[in-house]
């Protein structure tokens, strides 16, 4: 069989596939044509923009409902603290801490949610201490070690009432456990910032963050030196390069502003869930 031959024989099959095709198309328009959703969810532009699982339920909350909710989730959720009106910051951002630092820490501390004492020496702080401990029946103690906690003798004093106290030296052969068991965590701090109520820690290895952040109830230690005005104060205290009168900075800085709180499930605020639900700051020294 020659070439020729063989080129008209692929010629004809390929013309029959052809036809073959069309053929099937012809059949495939011929057939009524089914919609797949029957019921579209965009009939027509402008048209309410809703599923149809929606647009059936007459269950569903209409606007009106739905705005009166959120506006009972604010009301009940701004109860932690009393807001008061900022005042006028006027051109500059410095603010200062006004007559009396101590008691400006303490209103805006409350103003946030926490609580904040004046003791005058170590039995008085041993005193407001218990009274916290008391409040909650809590029997396990999480502290930190260093600054006030040691000068005071912290550990040995709370153990004398009854109570079960950790500290970090006792952490290092169980490192887990005392930290999610504790029910009650003291601190020292880094500084306070009166202007704005915050209790500023610094992580170190005798103060992990972990004993500010698990326990339901927060309690920190810090002497009238360790406040400042301003938050702009704290970070004049560092720097990254050598220079006089300034340290380099911790690793990690924690500020504590009031008892954790969210409010990203319907504008409803909730205290304690990513942190502590109180944090009470002693004052010592004034």
């Amino acid at each position: 069989m020659s070439s020729e031959a063989l080129w008209l024989g692929a010629g004809r099959r390929a013309d029959v596939a052809a036809t073959a095709s069309e053929e099937r198309l012809d059949r495939v328009d011929a057939r009524p044509r089914q919609q797949l959703d029957a019921n579209p969810r965009f009939p027509r532009a402008g048209g309410t923009i809703l599923s149809r699982s929606i647009q059936g339920d007459e269950t569903m909350t209409t606007r009106a409902a739905f705005l009166e909710r959120v506006r009972h989730a604010v009301t009940e959720g701004n109860r932690a603290g009393t807001v008061p009106q900022l005042p006028e910051r006027g051109h500059v951002g410095y603010q200062g801490a006004g007559a009396d630092p101590v008691q400006r820490f303490c209103t805006e501390l409350a103003a946030a949610g926490g609580k904040g004492y004046i003791a005058t020496d170590s039995t008085d702080v041993m005193r407001i201490i218990e009274q916290i401990v008391q409040a909650h029946s809590a029997k396990r103690m999480l502290l930190s070690r260093g600054g006030l906690i040691d000068r005071m003798e912290l550990p040995a004093k709370l153990s004398q009432l009854g109570l079960q106290v950790t500290t970090l030296d006792d952490v290092e052969k169980n490192p887990h456990e005392p930290f999610f068991a504790a029910e009650v965590g003291i601190t020292n701090v880094h500084r306070l910032i009166a202007e704005t109520g915050t209790v500023v820690v610094a992580s170190r290895p005798n103060e992990p963050r972990s004993v500010s952040l698990l326990p339901p109830v927060h309690i920190a230690l810090a002497e009238r030196s360790q406040l400042l005005p301003d938050l702009f104060d704290l970070f004049d205290l560092f720097s990254p390069l050598p220079n006089p009168g300034k340290s380099a900075p911790p690793s990690c800085l924690t500020l504590i502003t009031g008892p954790s709180k969210t409010g990203d499930i319907e504008l409803r605020l909730v205290t304690g869930v990513h942190g502590p639900g109180e944090v009470h700051v002693i004052v010592c020294g004034t």
